[in-house]
């Protein structure tokens, strides 16, 4: 800024002037003047007051320019002259999301962050509410974070309290609140879900599996425990019997993490001596971890099988395609110096295997052997038909006794289903960056199986990630006609240009399930929000 000393009297000689510059903010240069000479013969100068174009939002300021009292000169009564100098920086404008979600016992944490100038610091004012009882009274209502010169950032910690007590998560919310030298941006608020870690321990109950079963054979429990299964449990028990066909004592079961329930198998022994039935009992013991409920005990009885020989049956393939084989395990129990032949009937739902595969057969277990195997042929056809299910069931019980399984299934699925149709098509257009693209893949008949479908997402600016683009996997489930292809963008601070995402079907090599319809693409606009 500008400003002239002027003089009246006497111009022969220079006439240095004292002076003194004040100001009410902060925005005069350090080297302001200290004094200016008028040249000899000159009634006046004009000199410069510099002031700093800085990046900070500050009040505006009044510049003063006094003239100081000299052997050489006197002052009259315009000794002081005032400029008023405005800043020209906008505020920064602030705005707060949540961190992570956090158990009880651990800070809410948020992140407090601010677009335009980082030059100087920041106190952004807030308040903390909840909607439980995990904070300390003092740590709710109103108080602030600063956000240092230079950064763009600050972390509010919020701490909360890890009690004993069993009650309800609670959310936290942190609150921009008006300020001085910022605005409230969006979002001007977040939450953060506080989860109690003290549920009450499961309940542990115990239910017997197959009775009676053939020594040889392990006799199973089921475990199963109420409440959450976020985490793994072990369940101590006791294993006891009437006869002598397993090892007694203690035992420990766990269930797994996101299960409720496990199984407890005891082994019998198949030994050769003709002995009584046993009864096997598994009662659940205590523990801390957990309360036992009713039933706490469960009784499975082993019978012996060395009077005559005991056959069962299992299946080596439960589900199998049109075509394959389906395997088929007998055994049987007790001596084996001599070959046992056992009558089996093979029976089917659809229209599967040969019909001189179908009815009674007779199947030979060689001597020296306690299990022979059998292969039942199925026929690939080209027509499309339900699937099948084939039954073989032990049917003669002559000369030796029907032991438990007696009977197995397998289920034959047909290979000539038709093929869907697949169309895609778009969702909401125009959206706005940080939202979803949202695409729809249909498809025609048949639903009876679920169906995936290779997807190609492509985009023309810089909105998607890159992880999200590409070939994608969308799977039409069972029973519906369609699924939606579900895209993310990104919410980013750039100014930039709105992207096109374009979603394309392609064949999956993997699948052979469909034909590629009209559209087979589709495309949505994205807009960005961010001023320049």
């Amino acid at each position: 800024m500008s400003l002239t000393v002027s003089r009246a009297g006497p111009l022969g000689l220079p006439l240095s002037v004292a002076l003194r510059v004040t100001e009410t903010g902060d925005v005069v240069a350090a080297a302001a003047p200290s004094s200016v000479t008028i040249p000899a013969v000159e009634t006046g100068v004009t000199f410069e007051v510099a002031t700093v174009d800085d990046a900070v939002e500050e009040d505006d300021s009044a510049v003063t320019v006094e003239i100081l009292s000299g052997a050489a000169y006197t002052v009259d009564a315009y000794r002081s002259a005032s400029v008023p100098v405005y800043d020209n920086d906008a505020p920064p404008t602030v705005a707060i999301q949540r961190e992570f979600d956090a158990n009880e016992g651990h800070p809410a944490r948020f992140i407090v962050s601010r677009a335009g100038s980082a030059a100087a610091a920041v106190t952004v004012q807030l308040t903390i509410t909840e909607t439980g009882d995990m904070i300390d009274p003092d740590d709710e209502g109103s108080t602030s974070v600063v956000i240092p010169a230079g950064a763009i950032s600050a972390t509010l910690e919020i701490p909360t309290v890890d009690d004993t007590v069993e009650e309800a998560d609670s959310t936290v919310t942190a609150t921009i609140n008006a300020g001085a030298g910022y605005g409230i941006g969006i979002p001007a608020s977040a939450g953060v879900i506080v989860y109690d870690n003290d549920t009450s321990p499961p309940t542990v109950t115990i239910t017997p599996g197959t009775s009676p079963i053939t020594e040889g054979y392990s006799a199973g429990f089921g475990i199963s425990r109420t409440g959450p299964t976020f985490s793994q449990l072990t369940v101590y028990l006791t294993v006891a019997e009437t006869g002598d066909m397993i090892d007694e004592g203690p035992r420990a079961v766990t269930i797994r993490a996101g299960h409720s329930s496990a199984t407890l198998s005891v082994r019998t022994v198949d030994d050769t001596a003709a002995e009584a039935n046993s009864t096997i009992t598994a009662t659940i013991d205590a523990s801390t971890r957990y309360t036992i409920g009713t039933p706490k005990s469960a009784t499975v009885t082993a019978n012996d099988d060395d009077t005559t020989p005991t056959v069962t049956i299992r299946s080596t393939s439960s589900l199998v395609t049109e075509g394959d084989l389906v395997g088929i395990t007998v055994h049987r129990s007790g001596p084996t110096t001599s070959p046992l032949t056992i009558q089996l009937t093979i029976s089917e739902t659809g229209d599967m295997i040969a019909p001189d595969d179908e009815g009674s057969i007779s199947f030979t277990i060689p001597a020296g052997q306690i299990t022979a195997a059998l292969s039942v042929a199925t026929v690939d056809d080209t027509t499309d038909e339900d699937d099948s299910t084939i039954t073989v069931t032990i049917s003669d019980g002559g000369g030796l006794t029907i032991g438990s399984p007696s009977m197995r299934s397998a289920t034959i699925r047909d290979d000539d289903r038709p093929l869907s149709t697949v169309t895609i098509a778009p969702g909401t257009s125009p959206i706005t960056e940080g939202a979803f693209a949202h695409f729809t893949i249909t498809r025609t008949d048949p639903t009876t199986h679920r169906l995936t479908v290779a997807v190609t997402v492509a985009e023309t600016g810089e909105m998607v990630h890159v992880d999200d683009q590409g070939a994608q996997l969308v799977t039409i489930r069972a029973g519906q006609t369609s699924a939606t292809l579900e895209v993310a963008t990104v919410d980013d601070t750039a100014d930039e240009d709105d992207s096109t995402i374009t979603a394309t079907i392609t064949r999956d090599p993997y699948s052979t399930r469909y034909t590629i319809g009209t559209p087979n693409s589709a495309t949505i606009t994205t807009n960005d929000n961010d001023s320049p």
